[in-house]
Formats: structure tokens, sequence, C-alpha cells
């Protein structure tokens, strides 16, 4: 039986989306489910700010650059949360992965010519074929167990 996992209090939650427990529990009374992180973001997004809407020209744009800090935020934070669960990596964790992924199929690479020549020789064409592919085979299955792949 899988352990029921925990719900985070509402300070965690504040904590996690960036806000104050008192705009939690007003999600919570506008029927938001707190604990979504996409229907909350969401509601970040569009929620209204308090007082009246200013409709002068420096108002209109204050509530502009303010929606877009707010979309900006909402964001980052989903990018943060993203990385804490595994869902996203770093660019550098990824390239540096590729980069030995690489190096070791170059070094793969290398070795060939120093264990075909002696397996192929005076062998017809056909006869090349049904040697070499069982060959590649192989050397893929290494290549796959040493890096902890499956096929």
């Amino acid at each position: 039986m899988a352990a029921k996992r925990k719900r985070p209090t509402r300070d965690q939650l504040a904590e996690q989306y960036g806000i104050s427990v008192p705009s939690v529990d007003r999600a919570k009374k506008a029927g938001v489910d707190v604990y979504d992180m996409e229907a909350m973001l969401e509601y970040l997004q569009n929620r209204q700010r308090p007082g009246k809407p200013d409709n002068s020209p420096t108002g209109q744009d204050l509530n502009t650059a303010r929606t877009k800090l707010v979309n900006l935020q909402c964001e980052k934070l989903k990018i943060a949360i993203q990385k804490d669960r595994g869902e996203l990596l770093d660019k550098v964790t990824v390239d540096d992965a590729m980069y030995r992924l690489g190096l070791l199929n170059r070094m793969a690479w290398d070795k060939l010519p120093d264990e075909l020549p002696p397996m192929l020789e005076g062998l017809t064409a056909a006869k090349m074929k049904s040697k070499l592919m069982p060959f590649a085979r192989l050397k893929q299955k290494e290549f796959h167990e040493g890096q902890g792949l499956e096929e």
C-alpha cells in the first residue's frame, strides 16, 4: 500500500507560490484548488488588484507593467517547481552528458579499425556482411552497457 502524500500547509503553499498566506486564503475562497499548480498560477495571473481601476495613461502603463511582472513571476515559479520535480534539467547538465556520450562514442569508433581487419581478412562481401552485423550489435550492446543504458 502506497504511503499517502501529505498536503502542504498554507505557509508552505504561500512560500512555494511566492505570495502571502492571506493571498492563499483568498484564492481558496475564490474556489481555486490551491494544491493544483496550474490552477493557482492561472488565478495569480488573472487576479484583480485591490483598489479602483486607474484609467489614466500612467495608470494603464503601471497596470500593464504589473501584469507583465506577475506573468513573469508565475513563469519563473512554474520553471522552479518543474526543476524541483525533476521534470526539467539545466542546460549545463545536458551538455555535459551529451559531451561524455559523444566522447565515448568516438572512442568506440576509434577502436574499430584495430578490430575489423583480422576479422574480415579473406572474406567476400556477402560473408563480410554476415560477420559485421553481429559484430556491430555486440559493440552497440557493449557501448550501452558501459553507459548504463538499455537498448
